[in-house]
């Protein structure tokens, strides 16, 4: 199966059932909805802070290049995009499939009740919680897709039971994986000219354990187990992965642009938003499910018959 029968599957699969859309659209009208949680308080003493140490700063002798970014970060601390976001949309994870309209739905202008975050220590609190959180509910949306992937009739209490084990091996999963992240944009701010490096090795981490969500979800691996497989799978099918990959960003991004515009439009757009960015996300998450299924499904029978041999 090519990328095109992968993609053309995950739609097909979509269509037969729609249910598949519910998760993702239901976390969408949660942000779009639901109350705002802010951080505007804590921009503000942090915008503060940093105001204060400019003078401190100068009388030091600091570069006028560092103060320049000090007080850009100052007017970023005080914008109206960072008194209007909404800590909310740390439920989404995007990484690993789920589909959101989340940016462009903090853009409308209906009348919400607001949460503030006034102390750094809730900051921590409420960014690891949400993460959690958000991380459960895409091992259900995950969990769900894997179901279909396998034909087994949707029973409630093996749901559960799945959903509990995807989402716990999804955090051991993640764990390493942002800190490689954390230290590849570390690495890249320390080696200047040179932060391509680290960033190119990054990009071809995350291609080679692009499939761990399915090979979890899916096949029910352990983590090491999930890694493993979807490193054995993208070293076998390295260029129709990256076709793949490639399709489902641009598809992603491109329509993501159309969502946003019709969210700014109306009520009606941020409603047509959420059921087209549901529709087409879980059908580009539901075709990296096909193209694993049919991968493994390969590769099994290459190890069988090599054993037969």
């Amino acid at each position: 199966m090519g990328v095109i029968d992968a993609i053309s599957a995950g739609f097909r699969l979509v269509v037969r059932k729609p249910l598949l859309m519910l998760i993702p659209i239901l976390l969408d009208l949660f942000l779009w909805l639901g109350p705002r949680l802010s951080v505007q308080p804590i921009a503000a003493k942090a915008a503060q802070q940093l105001s204060d140490l400019a003078p401190r700063l100068v009388e030091m002798g600091a570069a006028e290049a560092n103060l320049e970014s000090l007080y850009l970060l100052v007017d970023l601390l005080q914008s109206n995009s960072t008194a209007q976001g909404n800590l909310f949309v740390r439920l989404v994870w995007g990484f690993l499939g789920m589909p959101s309209t989340a940016e462009g739905a903090l853009w409308q202008p209906m009348e919400r009740s607001v949460l503030y975050v006034s102390e750094y220590w809730q900051l921590i609190l409420f960014n690891l919680s949400l993460l959690a959180l958000g991380l459960m509910i895409t091992a259900i949306f995950l969990s769900v897709l894997g179901n279909q992937m396998r034909g087994e009739p949707l029973r409630m209490n093996r749901l559960a039971e799945w959903t509990v084990a995807t989402w716990l091996r999804l955090v051991v999963v993640m764990i390493p994986i942002g800190f490689a992240i954390m230290a590849t944009l570390f690495a890249m701010a320390l080696f200047g000219p040179f932060a391509v490096v680290p960033l190119v090795g990054l990009v071809w981490l995350l291609i080679y354990v692009s499939f761990f969500p399915q090979a979890i979800a899916m096949a029910g691996h352990s983590p090491l187990g999930a890694i493993l497989s979807s490193v054995q799978i993208v070293r076998i099918n390295l260029w129709p992965t990256i076709r793949l990959l490639l399709v489902i960003l641009l598809l992603s991004n491109g329509l993501g642009l159309i969502w946003q515009r019709l969210i700014a439009h109306s009520t009606v757009g941020v409603m047509a938003a959420i059921a087209a960015s549901a529709y087409v996300g879980t059908a580009l998450t539901a075709a990296l499910f096909v193209f694993y299924r049919d991968r493994l499904i390969l590769l099994h029978s290459m190890l069988t018959e090599q054993r037969s041999a």
